[in-house]
């Protein structure tokens, strides 16, 4: 009993079908391995990101409570600077910020930067009378 001469020609045709069946398979897989990867590379490049600008934040807010603290920080041309968690942040007083102003001082106006982040903060001290009892965002960039 052996193969009649139809089925000798189908078994022939059988293997390329299944092979084109097998590489597109692959194919697939190895497309959504890729795209797989490169969701999982860029849901961490988000993450790095947003932990340095955590950082960054992080050291303003520390460099900004120092001299927003003290009267005698922050006036024209001071510079304040604080490392946090490997971020160094700077403050430096604006033009005519701190200045003795008729009976008493002029608000302070400060620029601070860490990394890609500035921010321009005006500390309001009541004429001298009492240190940063407001504090208003100028300006900020985060970059």
């Amino acid at each position: 009993m052996g193969m009649s001469h139809r089925d000798r020609n189908q078994s022939g045709f059988l293997l390329p079908v299944v092979m084109l069946f097998m590489l597109l398979g692959t194919a697939i897989a190895l497309g959504a391995l890729s795209y797989a990867t490169t969701s999982l590379r860029s849901g961490q490049d988000v993450i790095d990101h947003n932990r340095s600008e955590a950082a960054q934040r992080d050291a303003l807010e520390y460099v900004m409570a120092i001299v927003r603290d003290d009267m005698s920080k922050g006036v024209a041309g001071q510079r304040e600077s604080a490392t946090v968690a490997g971020v160094t942040a700077t403050c430096v007083g604006a033009a005519g910020s701190g200045q003795a102003s008729g009976t008493g001082r002029a608000d302070r106006v400060v620029d601070c930067s860490a990394g890609a982040t500035t921010i321009t903060v005006r500390f309001f001290d009541r004429g001298g009378a009492r240190a940063g009892v407001v504090e208003e965002v100028l300006r900020r960039d985060v970059g």
